[in-house]
């Protein structure tokens, strides 16, 4: 067995253990009680310097969140995350309303969409749509760096 890739097994217990934890994590419910006013929102103009922005961590991956979607009217998010080695970045769940756009740059992020699973090295893109089931990890030894993007679409 390739000791670069996590075993099903590992992947299985990893998204167990990420899924209990999920519940202790409260739920936000977003409402909007004029909806012409999201669409009038004037956006300010933004300039993020390296290294800058909201700092967090989950378990095993670094978020250094960027844009949020009250700063693009709604129109989009972006994350710059760092995935430790041998860590699964979230448990299996899915987007009503929004895509989910990955690009890396550097190491490779396995992701799962439905029953199909990608390796995605540093360079490459990818794309998980809404109304899938989907989660990703980190089966290198390297820590993996990527970019996500959450766009509304249109």
């Amino acid at each position: 067995m390739n000791q670069n890739h996590l075993s099903r097994r590992k992947v299985m217990q990893l998204m167990s253990l990420t899924f209990l934890g999920s519940l202790a994590i409260p739920k936000v419910t977003y409402s909007m009680t004029n909806h012409n006013d999201f669409f009038d929102e004037e956006i300010e103009t933004i300039h993020i310097k390296k290294g800058e922005g909201k700092v967090s961590k989950i378990g095993g991956i670094d978020i250094i969140s960027k844009l949020s979607k009250h700063q693009t009217s709604g129109n989009l998010g972006c994350d710059e995350a760092t995935l430790k080695p041998g860590f699964l970045g979230a448990p299996p769940h899915m987007h009503k309303n929004f895509d989910e756009i990955c690009y890396v740059l550097e190491g490779s992020v396995t992701i799962m969409v439905e029953e199909k699973i990608f390796q995605v090295n540093a360079g490459d893109w990818h794309l998980r749509p809404r109304n899938k089931i989907h989660t990703f990890w980190n089966s290198s030894e390297s820590p993996a760096r990527f970019i996500d993007i959450y766009s509304r679409g249109t």
